[in-house]
C-alpha cells in the first residue's frame, strides 16, 4: 500500500524543498525589498508543476511495473 504514495511523497517533499530554496535565495539575494515578497511567493508557486508531474510520474511507474510483470 506504501508503495502506491512514494510518488506523491518524493514530489511533494522535493518540490517543497526546491521552493523553499529558491525562496531564500530571492528573498535575501535577489529582492531584499519587503514590497516585493508577495511577488516573489507567487512566482515560486510550484503546487502547478505537482499537477502536472504527478500523473506521469505514475504512467511511468505503471509502465514500469507492467513490464516488470511481464518479464517474470
Amino acid at each position: 500500500m506504501l508503495n502506491v504514495l512514494q510518488p506523491v511523497i518524493w514530489s511533494h517533499s522535493s518540490l517543497g524543498i526546491v521552493t523553499a530554496v529558491l525562496y531564500l535565495v530571492f528573498k535575501f539575494l535577489l529582492f531584499p525589498a519587503p514590497e516585493m515578497y508577495p511577488i516573489v511567493e507567487e512566482s515560486i508557486n510550484l503546487i502547478y508543476v505537482q499537477g502536472i508531474i504527478m500523473p506521469l510520474i505514475f504512467i511511468v511507474r505503471f509502465r514500469q511495473d507492467r513490464k516488470r510483470r511481464k518479464a517474470m
